[in-house]
């Protein structure tokens, strides 16, 4: 992560939704806006750009299969 120096977006954030919204998407905007890709682990074939248009319409918590091995922490 040296490529974003100190400014690693709200690291010390605590609440599920704090580390979500300023936290995941924040990064993912970062990296957007350098207009790089993104993929994610439920659909890791798909690379996401600015451009991207929607892989699914529908709420897609409904429709995630993959196994997430990772925990945000408490």
């Amino acid at each position: 992560m040296t490529y974003m120096n100190d400014n690693f977006p709200d690291s010390k954030e605590t609440t599920k939704f704090d580390i979500i919204c300023k936290g995941e998407i924040a990064l993912s905007q970062f990296f957007l806006e350098k207009k790089y890709n993104i993929t994610c682990i439920e659909w890791p074939d798909e690379a996401i750009s600015n451009q991207s248009k929607a892989i699914r319409t529908s709420d897609v918590k409904k429709n995630v299969t993959a196994k997430h091995y990772f925990y945000h922490r408490k």
